[in-house]
């Protein structure tokens, strides 16, 4: 029994299976591991610094951008 209507053609998928249990437990060891001790401790955590990487500085920079473009279109139309 198929779990969702096939695409249209060029689309993707609307929908994905749900992951399984274990791969969500998986995922989970992973995320764990790269944790520093102090935010594992269950008494007074410290909680982990999150990493800024490239690629989130280019997006963060990139829709700045085009959200300050398109504000400063509408203000300039509007004037």
């Amino acid at each position: 029994m198929p779990t969702s209507a096939p695409s249209p053609a060029g689309r993707a998928p609307s929908w994905t299976p749900p992951d399984r249990w274990q791969d969500a437990r998986e995922r989970l060891r992973a995320d764990l591991a790269e944790l520093p001790d102090p935010a594992l401790r269950t008494e007074d955590p410290v909680p982990a610094r999150p990493v800024r990487s490239q690629a989130l500085a280019e997006l963060t920079a990139r829709v700045r951008a085009e959200t300050e473009d398109r504000f400063l279109s509408r203000a300039a139309a509007s004037a």
